[in-house]
Formats: structure tokens, C-alpha cells, sequence
């Protein structure tokens, strides 16, 4: 749906705009009848929940939006794949946490089984700013998960989305 959106001319921002709106409505709409108590937040919770909105959910759809634009989608899903090798390597070498050797060799077989998907090896044309909108959206989707970790200690995760993307579309508008 999204190739054939910005084929026909909407733009990566417009398609992402819609889209974090339409996502708060709905999810907004559903938690307001059925559990309106889990979306209230708290003062100090607020600039978790516009980080996570605007860059967890926000950036991350604009700067794939703009890689898919640019690049074949499987090529720019290969590189926002990159996400999980981005996480692992924040656990080891920033948090410090060991990482499984199975670890390691499920993110290649999965990446390398992506390639082979994607026929990387025939020949791809690859766009300089295609290609630098899929590594952003790799590194926010990184971000996306490792704040939605955190967050999920404290809040459930249909509330943390229904206000990401609440967020997300305010920061849009």
C-alpha cells in the first residue's frame, strides 16, 4: 500500500502524517471506551512519551516512507533490518550485557537469509539518499524497541502505542 501511495504522488511526510493520525485515532478511540484509565499520563512521563512518539514512531515511518520511495523495498527492509544488530551491539558493547553466540548467528542467517530474498546479488541500483533514510530508519527502529522495553515495565503496550502515536500525529500537526 505504501509503494503504490507514493507512486501515485502523496508524499513520504503526508503518507506518514496520515498514518501516525489514523493510528492515534483508532487506538486512542478504542482505549478511550474500553480502558480510559490507561491513557492517562503522568507529568514526568511526558518527555519519555514524546521521545518515543516522535522518534520511535514518528521518524521511524517518515524515514522508511522515504527509503521505500528511493529504493526497492526489500533492499531498504534489508537495511532497516540492520535494526537488531544495531540492538545487540548496544547490549554488548554499551550496556555490557553478553550476547549468545546463537544470537549472533541468527541475526546473519536472518539478514543473509533476507538478501538472498531481496537477489542482492544480481545487481541492485541503490540511491545515496534512499540509502541513508533506510540506515535512520534502522537506527530509530532500534530506538523504537529499546524504549518500548523500558516502557513496557510501566505502562501495557496498547496504551504505550495508543500515546506514541498520539504523539506522533501532535508533533505532525
Amino acid at each position: 500500500f505504501a509503494k503504490a501511495a507514493l507512486s501515485s504522488g502523496l508524499s513520504s511526510l503526508r503518507l506518514t502524517e496520515v498514518r501516525s493520525t489514523g493510528a492515534a485515532l483508532i487506538l486512542v478511540g478504542a482505549l478511550a471506551i474500553v480502558r480510559p484509565k490507561s491513557l492517562r499520563i503522568t507529568r514526568a512521563e511526558l518527555p519519555f512519551m514524546l521521545l518515543f512518539g516522535v522518534v520511535g514512531l514518528a521518524f521511524v515511518q517518515l524515514m522508511y516512507f522515504i527509503a521505500i520511495h528511493r529504493l526497492e523495498i526489500g533492499v531498504a527492509l534489508l537495511i532497516q533490518y540492520v535494526a537488531p544488530v544495531l540492538i545487540a551491539l548496544w547490549a554488548r558493547l554499551v550496556l555490557k550485557e553478553p550476547v549468545r553466540r546463537r544470537v549472533w548467528a541468527a541475526l546473519i542467517l536472518a539478514l543473509g537469509g533476507l538478501s538472498l530474498v531481496v537477489d542482492l546479488w544480481s545487481g541492485v541500483a541503490l540511491d545515496g539518499l534512499g540509502v541513508l533514510a533506510a540506515l535512520a530508519s534502522a537506527v530509530t527502529f532500534a530506538l523504537y524497541i529499546l524504549l518500548a522495553e523500558k516502557a513496557v515495565s510501566r505502562r501495557d503496550p496498547v496504551s504505550l502505542l495508543a500515546l506514541g502515536f498520539m504523539f506522533a500525529a501532535l508533533f505532525w500537526a
